[in-house]
C-alpha cells in the first residue's frame, strides 16, 4: 500500500471523486487548486483532495474509497497520512460533510470534533437532492482536528516514581493517583509513585521523574511520542514511556529531568 500525490491529469480520478461529491462542477471548484492524493493497493482504492484555505487552515474537500474496499481502514489511513504530512505547515485540519449517520461518526472516530454548520449548503449549491443513508442532506457539518496544538503542552508531575517488577498485584495500591501496570506471560510490571511501591516487589529502579502530554490524543495522531523521544535522544537523555488510552507519560531520571524541561521549552513546548 502506498499513497502518492497526483500532479497532472487529475480528472482521471473523477469516478472516484464523484463517490464523495456527486456533482462535477462542485469538484471543479477545488480540484486544480488542491493537492490530490491516491492510495494504491493493487490499484487505486481511495482518493483525497486537500486545499490551503489560508491562515493555517487545511481542508479535506474530498475523501472517497471505492465501495468494495470500504471498511478496511483505507479512509482512516488517508486521514492519518494527511495529518502527518501537513502538521508542520498548518494549525488545523477541517472537513465538511453532510449530516449523515455514516460520515460524521467516521470522522469523529478519526479524531475530528464538530465545529460549525453551513446552513442549506446542499440545497443551495447542488442541482438535485443529495441523499445518504436514506436522509436528505441539507446542512454542511464542519469538523476540525488540531494539528499543531496536540502534543505541545506538557504537565510536570510532582512525584518521584519507581519502575518495578512484582510477584502479582495483590499488594498494589490500584487506587493511587498514578499506577501503571503491565502483565505478560513472563512478568508483572508496575510503574508507581515511589512511596507506594508494594511489599512484594522483586526488582525495582527508583529515581524517576515524570511528565505527561496534556489533553486527549486521538489515535489518528502520529509521531508525537517519536518526536519527544528523538529530541531527548539527540541530547543524550534516556526515557521510559507509558501510554494510556488518553495520552502518553514520559519518565526521565531525576538527574536529567530539569535539563529535559529546558530542552522541551526551547523546542516550543508549553510546560505547566
Amino acid at each position: 500500500m502506498k499513497i502518492r500525490k497526483v500532479e497532472t491529469d487529475k480528472k482521471e480520478y473523477l469516478p472516484l471523486l464523484l463517490l464523495a461529491d456527486e456533482q462535477e462542477d462542485m469538484i471543479d471548484r477545488y480540484l486544480e487548486r488542491g493537492d490530490l492524493y491516491v492510495l494504491e493497493d493493487d490499484g487505486a482504492r481511495a482518493v483525497c483532495v486537500v486545499t490551503d484555505e489560508g491562515e493555517g487552515i487545511l481542508e479535506i474537500k474530498n475523501l472517497a474509497v471505492r465501495p468494495e474496499f470500504q471498511g478496511r481502514g483505507y479512509g482512516r489511513h488517508m486521514i492519518r497520512f494527511v495529518a502527518d504530512s501537513y502538521r508542520d505547515r498548518f494549525d488545523v485540519l477541517y472537513v465538511g460533510t453532510g449530516d449523515s449517520p455514516a460520515t460524521v461518526p467516521f470522522y469523529e472516530k478519526c479524531g475530528f470534533r464538530r465545529s460549525h454548520l453551513v446552513r442549506n449548503f446542499f440545497t443551495d449549491h447542488y442541482d438535485h437532492p443529495i441523499y445518504e443513508c436514506g436522509r436528505q442532506l441539507i446542512d454542511m457539518v464542519y469538523l476540525k482536528m488540531e494539528l499543531r496544538e496536540a502534543g505541545m503542552k506538557i504537565k510536570r508531575l510532582n512525584y518521584d516514581f519507581s519502575v518495578c517488577k512484582v510477584e502479582d498485584y495483590l499488594e498494589t495500591d490500584l487506587g493511587s493517583e498514578y499506577c501503571f501496570t503491565g502483565k505478560t506471560d513472563e512478568e508483572c510490571s508496575l510503574v508507581c509513585i515511589t512511596e507506594n511501591v508494594p511489599g512484594n516487589v522483586t526488582e525495582r529502579d527508583d529515581g524517576w521523574k515524570a511528565f505527561r502530554i496534556q489533553g486527549v490524543l486521538d489515535f489518528s495522531l502520529i509521531g508525537i511520542l517519536a518526536k519527544l523521544s528523538t529530541l531527548m535522544e539527540e541530547n543524550g537523555i534516556g526515557i521510559f514511556a507509558v501510554s494510556t488510552y488518553n495520552t502518553d507519560y514520559i519518565l526521565i531520571k531525576k538527574e536529567n529531568f530539569e535539563k529535559a524541561m529546558e530542552i522541551l521549552e526551547l523546542a516550543g513546548y508549553e510546560i505547566s
